[in-house]
């Protein structure tokens, strides 16, 4: 029989063979002895085919989340074989087409993008001979209790100038199910000037700058999904320099992009000579355009032309006034931030000068030109 193979053992006692199908087999022995006497028997071998069980799918039993929750796990790992399963398959046959099914292909996968609804999901599961089983889950995904959502704005904080600039952090606020908007506004009460930054008032942080001295107050408002929506304040209470007697407002009439850092370092050194400290001690705390349509020139009162340490343009001018006046070495005077021509061709760097008159009268506003003949004022009030 082409079906059963002979393996082992045609001339011993024992013979092995393999069966390819179920039925029956006729094996017939001869024995022969020395003297050439045989004899023969035959012996029949039934082979019956393979008891196989169809597999058993099981995914357990049905479940029931409450939204938010939007995922959860399928399990078909109790499905059984006596021989056992080779292929899982899940599928979504009930519900929305938009739920995402992972390791579809595994005895547990996850399910997720769920929304509120029922759906059904099948598990086939077959085995070796090709022998199958289908079992289903029903998941329902009913709507919570929705709870308002709790604004935290961020509470009181505190910026002291120079610093001008804040962040207000409502990203703790809450909510059971998420919350869809942030919405950010000033208080009418609430000084004008300061902006905000990256269009800030509808995300979670509010970004400000240019603050000035006084009291904000921030409102924050979050509504989650259903609608419902809280609200909070920040207060952001902006306090004076500490070091504000002591700043001097150096004005250029010259547009900012045109002052070059070396300009900069000049007039620095300038001003320290004229102060009586060392450089290091005058620090440059914000250089930025500045307007003043209002301010009134002094006349000359002599004929010499003064310059500084820059190289302006014709139509470039220059005055230095302080901001809030400046505590000295020195007694209260007025004084000259210039050098003359003449001066200006000598060895020195840096040449000053303090008129007689200007020591006498402290009001005095000292005046002069640049070398090119622009000119400049600058006035000092010393405490």
């Amino acid at each position: 029989d082409l079906n059963f193979y002979i393996t082992q053992g045609v001339h011993s006692p024992y013979l092995q063979a393999k069966a390819e199908q179920p039925g029956e087999y006729i094996f017939q022995l001869t024995v022969t002895d020395s003297a050439q006497q045989q004899s023969t028997a035959q012996v029949i071998v039934t082979v019956e085919p393979e008891n196989n069980s169809p597999p058993v799918a099981e995914t357990g039993p049905d479940k029931e989340l409450t939204f938010p929750v939007e995922s959860t796990t399928l399990d078909g790992s109790r499905s059984k074989d006596d021989h056992g399963i080779v292929t899982y398959e899940w599928e979504n046959i009930s519900g929305p087409t938009t739920v995402i099914i992972q390791n579809s292909d595994k005895p547990m996968a996850v399910v997720s993008d769920l929304h509120i609804g029922t759906y059904r999901f099948r598990l086939t599961v077959k085995d070796q001979q090709g022998l199958s089983s289908t079992a289903a889950v029903s998941i329902k995904v009913k709507e919570g209790k929705n709870s308002p959502p709790k604004a935290h704005a961020g509470g009181t904080r505190a910026l002291v100038l120079p610093n001008t600039s804040i962040s207000l952090d409502g990203s703790k606020s809450v909510d059971d199910q998420g919350i869809v908007s942030y919405q950010w506004w000033r208080d009418g009460q609430s000084p004008a000037a300061g902006e905000v930054m990256d269009s800030s008032e509808h995300k979670p942080v509010l970004q400000l700058t240019n603050l000035v001295e006084g009291i904000y107050l921030f409102h924050l408002k979050v509504t989650d999904a259903k609608g419902e929506s809280d609200m909070d304040t920040a207060t952001v209470e902006v306090r004076p320099d500490p070091r504000k007697q002591s700043l001097v407002e150096l004005i250029l009439e010259v547009a900012v992009s045109q002052l070059s850092e070396q300009q900069k370092d000049t007039l620095v050194r300038q001003l320290a000579v004229l102060l009586n400290v060392l450089d290091s001690d005058v620090k440059v705390q914000k250089i930025q355009a500045h307007s003043d349509l209002s301010r009134k020139r002094t006349k000359i009162r002599k004929k010499t032309k003064y310059t500084i340490l820059d190289n302006f343009d014709d139509q470039e001018r220059m005055a230095l006034r302080p901001k809030y006046g400046i505590k000295h070495r020195s007694t209260e005077h007025n004084s000259s931030l210039m050098v003359s021509e003449s001066e200006f061709e000598s060895d020195q760097d840096t040449i000053f000068r303090r008129d007689k008159a200007d020591q006498e009268n402290p009001k005095n506003i000292s005046s002069g030109s640049l070398r090119n003949g622009a000119p400049f004022n600058f006035s000092s009030k010393c405490r």
